[in-house]
């Protein structure tokens, strides 16, 4: 049986007692990150990675549907980098075997060269690439 988790990102304010967050259709409020703006990037196939974007803009949601547990990387870079030291845009996620994992950053995350995403066996900032486990779908703009 899959599992569905859902992860909303909140400012350090929520976390502390103040809560931010809110729900709203952005069809009928749209702001800065309307869905209109946004491009959604979605694997074809189980993969171990996925370029989501080539060039500068910003990462909005991650969904992962993996068949393995592992952490899933996410990389300011325009490639995937090989195995080995790589930057990260967000803290490795930790994901179950047969889940899928959606992550809405409250704050889109920003990058300069692109951005990249796979799934690795170490949560550190060492990549160590594993099979292709996963289904990738990120909206960027």
């Amino acid at each position: 049986m899959k599992k569905l988790i859902l992860i909303l990102l909140a400012s350090a304010s929520a976390v502390f007692g103040q809560s931010n967050v809110k729900i709203v259709n952005p069809a009928t409020q749209p702001g800065l990150f309307a869905l209109a703006a946004q491009t959604t990037v979605t694997s074809t196939a189980l993969e171990a990675s996925h370029v989501l974007k080539v060039g500068a803009g910003w990462i909005v949601t991650l969904t992962v549907t993996d068949t393995a547990a592992e952490y899933i990387l996410v990389m300011p870079t325009a490639t995937v980098p090989a195995d080995g030291p790589v930057p990260l845009l967000f803290p490795p996620i930790k994901v179950a075997a047969n889940t899928t994992t959606m992550i809405i950053f409250q704050a889109p995350i920003s990058f300069a060269a692109g951005v990249s995403v796979c799934n690795s066996s170490t949560g550190t900032f060492t990549k160590t690439i594993g099979g292709a486990t996963c289904i990738f779908t990120g909206q960027v703009r």
